[in-house]
């Protein structure tokens, strides 16, 4: 596991912002030098070599949920379709790609989600178009994190990279749309794809008066079934929304 060092907080929570003039991003990374949120090498937020590691959820894989191998789609989206339209992601989640996520989420280092995207839209697989649908969409979202984790972390990285998402596709960020409506186990405590639907179905909720009529694109950093995703979607189709697309940063194989 990588040494991770840290811009501090309220300089950190400033540059994320948008309101930190470029003009004095130099001078941030001459007072705290960036390191690889990988390993730990001096002079990017993502090295070269680690990002060359990056290993992208490519190949055969099921133009639903994106699990590789098998049909297309695949059994489990035959024999129950999930809620969103497709899902993507850039990703296999493993090494280099791991690491720097890992260090996304607990250690603060949020800079490095910038260079994750940059290197996600790099690969294609786990572009932003999904099927071109996504120049289509009219807001972007985060799965929203619990209210208690969500304090104690300072930050919800999937609402990092959705912001930075947003901004890519010229859209707008709405953080409002989605809501927890109701705790639920780690699903990773979860022994199986149907474990991993009932724990979080109706998890979410999502606000009528933004979802209605509108095409919804939902981001998270990390998903393994799609299950999380899929419960959004659900939320937000209840919600009065035409259509959900989903996108991950990296997908566990």
């Amino acid at each position: 596991m990588p040494r991770w060092a840290v811009i501090p907080r309220p300089l950190a929570d400033l540059r994320a912002s948008g309101l930190w003039p470029r003009g004095l991003n130099a001078a941030l990374d001459f007072l705290f030098p960036p390191s690889c949120a990988a390993c730990s090498a001096g002079g990017a937020h993502l090295c070269d070599v680690c990002r060359d590691e990056l290993r992208p959820a490519s190949g055969q894989r099921c133009r639903v949920c994106w699990a590789p191998g098998g049909a297309s789609p695949c059994i489990a989206c035959q024999e129950e379709p999930p809620a969103f339209d497709a899902l993507r992601a850039a990703f296999v989640y493993e090494g280099a790609t791991r690491d720097a996520v890992l260090a996304l989420k607990y250690a603060g280092m949020r800079s490095v989600a910038a260079a994750l995207l940059d290197a996600a839209l790099v690969e294609g697989n786990g572009s932003l178009v999904v099927g071109g649908a996504a120049r289509g969409i009219d807001f972007v979202t985060a799965v929203p994190m619990a209210a208690r984790r969500r304090r104690r972390r300072g930050y919800n990285q999937a609402e990092v990279l959705a912001r930075l998402v947003a901004g890519r596709l010229e859209r707008p960020f709405e953080a409002g749309l989605l809501e927890r409506a109701r705790g639920t186990e780690q699903q990773a405590r979860q022994a199986d794809l149907q474990a991993r639907r009932t724990n979080v179905r109706g998890a979410f909720r999502a606000d009528a008066a933004l979802a209605k009529g509108r095409r919804i694109l939902v981001v998270d950093d990390v998903t393994t079934s799609g299950a999380t995703l899929n419960a959004c979607a659900e939320a937000l189709l209840a919600a009065g929304a035409t259509s959900v697309l989903v996108w991950a940063l990296a997908r566990e194989d």
